[in-house]
């Protein structure tokens, strides 16, 4: 529904990189206990999401954003902006589904802003210690850059 277009980059980056295009659902119960745990209610784009690459994907694995390190990943937000000394707060409705390599960084929606709500990114770093509002407008615009990229390289390669 949200994401047709990513699923299809993904396949098509998948046979480019000659990889199966293996990807490990979660079930309803464990959005349903996650939503318990964070008080919250997730938006129907990150429950597709979750629901078709929660407990793992070849491409998105890199990222802490399989459901069980989204909890983790709220604890990991704050701990982040604490030690970069961020002006910023971490709003309480936020879901951080993703803590980058490297520890400095996360991606996180926030649950009022919609079924399809805009990505929110923060990473500490010298001369950025704001949260970046609207980082993209959807959750899969937010990956198809990526996506689309890697395509356009190994499409390019000899």
């Amino acid at each position: 529904m949200y994401l047709e277009n990513l699923k299809e980059q993904i396949k098509k980056l998948s046979q480019l990189r000659n990889l199966l295009d293996r990807h490990k659902s979660c079930s309803i119960e464990e959005i349903h206990q996650l939503e318990r745990e964070l008080n919250l209610l997730l938006p129907e784009s990150l429950t597709e999401f979750l629901l078709w690459i929660g407990n793992g994907s070849w491409y998105f694995d890199q990222d802490n954003c399989r459901i069980s390190d989204i909890t983790k990943n709220h604890r990991r937000a704050i701990q982040i902006m604490k030690t970069g000394n961020s002006v910023d707060q971490l709003p309480k409705d936020s879901i951080v589904f993703i803590c980058h390599q490297g520890g400095d960084a996360f991606t996180f929606v926030r649950s009022s802003e919609g079924e399809n709500p805009p990505v929110h990114f923060y990473q500490d770093m010298e001369n950025s210690d704001r949260i970046q509002w609207n980082h993209a407008n959807t959750i899969e615009n937010y990956f198809l850059r990526d996506v689309v990229q890697l395509i356009k390289t190994y499409e390019n390669s000899p």
